[in-house]
């Protein structure tokens, strides 16, 4: 009996140290985007961290079209939305705008005088001419807005390494294995205090702390 609380209590702590651990390491390691104005090369803007950068011009009507990009390591930038789980699943899943990986639209209709944001990855592993996301690569977020004066940077981040990032946010999103540690410990303790075919009695929360209180 004494065994199998110790079990249920590693697995709810391992659970809840990961989750904690993973946000703590999700801190904001890189510089945050930059937007500057006629960088040359024909284009209007210029999009980036110091190691990926992106060249914009931006049409009399809102379009947002590449011109050029750094050729080092692999990027991408994406149309997203604020609080967007800006993760893995979502690189790998999702069709770029622009970036020297994944075939990108190339073309983003801006709103006038409303916030848009553009999610931002960056591949750690070696060069490839496709995403291959993973949660060691980098993850970030850049809220612009077009105004009669043209596009302006209203904020930016980026996590580098990270397993992804919550758009408009520097919330770190949990790695897939931090919720396969809870998930594990959280049945395992509600399978020793709810009797099979239970619908959990009002009385069920209370007996799981007792248990972990022993």
């Amino acid at each position: 009996m004494i065994i199998l609380k110790l079990t249920r209590i590693l697995l709810v702590g391992a659970g809840v140290w990961h989750l904690f651990g993973s946000s703590v390491q999700g801190a904001l390691t890189q510089p945050a985007l930059t937007l500057t104005a006629n960088p040359g090369s024909g284009a209007n803007y210029r999009l980036g961290d110091g190691g990926h950068t992106l060249d914009l011009n931006l049409s009399p009507s809102g379009t947002l079209s590449t011109a050029t990009f750094s050729v080092g390591g692999g990027f991408a930038f994406y149309s997203v939305s604020n609080l967007t789980v800006f993760d893995v699943r979502y690189a790998q899943s999702q069709q770029p705008f622009s970036g020297n990986i994944g075939n990108g639209t190339g073309t983003l209709q801006t709103p006038l005088n409303t916030p848009f944001y553009l999610g931002y990855y960056v591949q750690n592993s070696l060069p490839s001419s496709t995403i291959n996301a993973t949660s060691n690569d980098g993850y970030g977020w850049a809220e612009l807005v077009r105004g009669s004066n043209g596009l302006s940077l209203i904020d930016s981040a980026l996590q580098n390494p990270s397993g992804g990032i919550i758009v408009g946010t520097t919330t770190t999103v949990p790695e897939p294995s931090t919720w396969g540690f809870l998930g594990l410990g959280a049945a395992t303790l509600l399978a020793t205090v709810w009797p099979r075919g239970s619908n959990g009695p009002p009385g069920a929360v209370p007996r799981a702390l007792a248990c972990l209180k022993g």
